[in-house]
């Protein structure tokens, strides 16, 4: 009796720990439902407001168009950008998401910021960094999507983090580092002087060197740095400032070890060298807004997501009245010439990897990179990009996607169904779904999709004003009628030939405004067909001409009656 009691007591233990473990999974697969609906609506809010705020801008600039004595963007563009609709970044928002997918990540027992993760080894580690542009609307969507497999990396727990980053690149006249780099010279280095948050006033700036070295070589390309205070930078680059001092400091205070201190005695020599000899001086200022995204403790895979990218002509010490840099200055830089600062159309997105040779990279990272939310330009340089469009007459060779900048980047949504970067899950149920399904049946649904995006753009963006046209073609048609079927009316039942004339009269006025706009009404339907129909489509003179004609032919009926 004891013997059952005890098995039936096991029994027991074993199924009520096994509902505790379905209760658990139910309510962590609902907490992710959860969090994945919230994301995707922040997604869907930051798309809306861009989109209204889109469409504000463009009802000022056809105002503006068709009634330029009265312009109203000028007005109103200073407002429009203080409202918060246009402001928002929504960063608090993608901070508290981020700390809720890591807590998620941690209880499902993955890859966390919570972690002590011992990252990969590095021997026969394959390195691969790819950049591209992202288009403004598409921003809130990248952050949100890799909040679901990577926190926000945050330097300082605690601290508020200013995600501004400034850098000067420095080079001389003859732009001897420019043109090194662009054909990728083996040995060719890239100067620059970085330091993070606030974008006008600095303690420490971080100096790098990049060295670029060919796949022949077998080293890789490598970046060293070195912190100084910035009261120093005019000396340090003046030759007058030993960076020896420096180390001096920093060994007394005993917080570095031996070997990095003579490494930065080493490099902060050869940069301090390296300008002098080379003749360089500050060039170019960049000015962005970082997001990075990584688990702390594992590097094989980190995104940076950089906004408000503004390129600032520095040249020389002349221009900044014998400093580094500009000091009276800073973003959005609008005292600044508006030939001394390019504001770049697009965010720029970099997605670094170390996997081990022969691993594949994570597929969430793939399907990010060949989403419509991306463009691909590899190797792209905020430096070069400066360079060549600040100093035109100098280079020789220009970037080659300079060719990509007057083109649109944005590529049409595909379904809900078949989009891989929602964060949030589809019911099969679900009515847009069976929408869609009934809409895309092909076996290619793929390319189905992008063709129906297509036609859709051309749709959305003229349908309107389409049957706008024939409204408009219909109500003039029906006063033609009206006017046509009166003048009959004079001519066969007047009893005088003064009645008859008058109604002649307004059979050619009738005659004559139907004409006029049959052939207005294919004249714009041919614009709109061509992709060419953004207008204006009001008349401005022809009612107030129809009117004038009515009206003198009632006065000339009125005189020929009584005086004849």
């Amino acid at each position: 009796m004891s013997e059952y009691s005890a098995e039936t007591s096991e029994d027991s233990g074993a199924k009520e720990e096994e509902g505790h473990s379905i209760a658990q999974r139910f309510r962590l697969s609902h907490l992710d439902h959860e969090i994945g609906r919230v994301s995707q609506e922040v997604k869907d809010l930051a798309y809306f407001s861009g989109l209204n705020f889109t469409a504000v801008k463009k009802i000022l600039k056809k105002h503006d168009k068709n009634r330029s004595s009265y312009p109203l963007t000028s007005k109103y563009s200073s407002f429009l950008n203080s409202k918060p609709f246009n402001e928002t970044t929504y960063d608090t928002l993608i901070i508290r998401l981020s700390d809720l997918w890591d807590q998620v990540r941690y209880i499902h027992g993955n890859a966390s910021s919570m972690d002590k993760a011992n990252g990969v080894d590095q021997q026969n580690i394959v390195r691969k960094t790819t950049k591209y542009w992202v288009h403004p609307d598409n921003v809130v969507d990248i952050k949100v999507l890799v909040l679901k497999h990577l926190p926000v990396l945050i330097f300082k727990k605690g601290v508020s983090n200013d995600p501004a980053l400034n850098s000067i690149y420095f080079d001389n006249d003859d732009l001897d580092l420019y043109r090194e780099r662009m054909k990728r010279e083996e040995g060719a280095q890239n100067l620059r002087f970085r330091w993070y948050g606030d974008r006008t006033k600095t303690d420490e700036v971080w100096v790098e060197r990049k060295t670029h070295h060919e796949d022949w070589t077998a080293q890789k390309s490598i970046k060293e740095r070195f912190p100084i205070k910035e009261k120093h930078m005019n000396d340090y680059l003046a030759g007058r400032y030993k960076i020896a001092d420096a180390v001096a400091e920093l060994r007394a205070k005993g917080k570095k070890k031996e070997k990095d201190l003579q490494d930065m005695q080493k490099l902060g020599d050869e940069v301090q060298q390296m300008v002098l000899n080379q003749k360089l001086k500050p060039m170019i200022r960049t000015s962005y807004n970082r997001t990075a995204f990584q688990l702390p403790a594992d590097a094989r895979v980190r995104i940076s997501l950089d906004t408000d990218l503004t390129l600032v002509r520095e040249d020389g010490f002349e221009r900044n009245q014998g400093n580094w840099r500009r000091m009276e200055t800073g973003f959005p830089f609008k005292e600044l010439p508006k030939e001394d600062v390019i504001y770049f159309p697009y965010a720029v997105l970099e997605i670094k990897l170390q996997t081990q040779s022969g691993q594949e990279a994570p597929q969430w990272a793939v399907d990010l990179a060949n989403s419509h939310l991306v463009e691909e330009v590899p190797k792209f340089s905020k430096f070069h990009h400066a360079i060549a469009n600040f100093h035109v007459d100098k280079v020789d060779k220009v970037p080659f996607w300079f060719y990509q900048m007057d083109r649109s980047i944005i590529k049409p949504r595909p379904p809900r169904h078949l989009d891989p970067t929602r964060v949030d899950d589809v019911d099969s149920d679900d009515e847009d779904l069976l929408d869609s399904h009934s809409t895309h049946t092909s076996a290619s649904r793929s390319a189905a999709a992008v063709a129906a995006a297509k036609n859709t753009v051309k749709i959305d963006k003229f349908g309107k004003i389409y049957f706008s046209n024939e409204r408009t073609f219909l109500r003039w048609l029906s006063l033609s009628i009206s006017i046509i079927s009166m003048a009959v009316l004079l001519i066969n039942l007047a009893p005088d030939y003064t009645s008859r004339y008058v109604g002649t009269l307004f059979a050619l006025i009738g005659v004559g405004i139907l004409l006029y706009n049959l052939a207005l009404f294919h004249i714009r339907a041919h614009a709109l067909r061509t992709n060419d129909g953004d207008g204006p489509y009001e008349l401005k003179v022809e009612p107030v001409v129809v009117a004038g004609v009515l009206g003198l032919g009632i006065a000339l009926t009125f005189y020929l009656k009584w005086n004849i």
